[in-house]
């Protein structure tokens, strides 16, 4: 599957094991369908390579980051944008939980050597 223009930094398998999503140096976000080996959606572009990719618990939102201070979140049924939060620096790693729209996030704070982690509730439901 040749999805992305340069290297591929991140996979997630959805829990339904339909669909994989990959991120890369491309700042692309490809959505693939497992069954027919095809890229279904490509999410809008963040400014900055895409280091970790997150889909929530209903495989109805993915969550993105970047090297920048952006997380983006995209409905995974229309690749519709559902908003962009700024999380103050680059994103290591991220998480929905099980079975709930609760986000957590690993960041490194520009002009800092303290480590960060987030956990917040996402207030948006998906279309």
């Amino acid at each position: 599957m040749v999805g992305h223009t340069h290297h591929c930094y991140c996979v997630q398998l959805d829990k339904t094991g339909m669909y994989l999503a990959s991120g890369g140096a491309d700042s692309l976000v490809n959505l693939w369908d497992l069954q027919d080996l095809v890229c279904v959606k490509t999410f809008p572009q963040l400014d900055y390579p895409t280091r970790t990719i997150s889909m929530s618990h209903d495989s109805k939102v993915i969550a993105y980051g970047c090297e920048d201070t952006m997380i983006a979140f995209g409905s995974m049924e229309t690749g519709e944008s559902l908003g962009v939060i700024d999380v103050g620096g680059g994103l290591n790693s991220m998480a929905w939980h099980p079975n709930k729209y609760i986000f957590a996030y690993a960041v490194d704070v520009k002009d800092s050597k303290d480590p960060m982690m987030q956990v917040i509730g996402v207030d948006f439901k998906p279309k």
